[in-house]
């Protein structure tokens, strides 16, 4: 999803789904796309890549703001 995302200029990828490969991180790292994970409509989510591209994110670990 991650080549996906960058061919056609997606910056942000937000999954309702589990962690990324360790890859995908690395890749995202790289390019400057930021990955998003356990957005499923609840203001917890986790933002592994890039978090100044998401308000209230932070790195790694649960974010939404607190």
């Amino acid at each position: 999803m991650v080549r996906k995302c960058l061919a056609a200029n997606i910056p942000v990828l937000a999954s309702t789904g589990g962690a990324p490969t360790a890859l995908a991180v690395e890749v995202a790292e790289e390019t400057g796309l930021c990955i998003v994970g356990g957005a499923a409509g609840t203001p917890e989510m986790a933002v592994y890549t890039h978090p100044e591209r998401v308000a209230g994110g932070m790195e790694g670990g649960r974010g939404g703001g607190s």
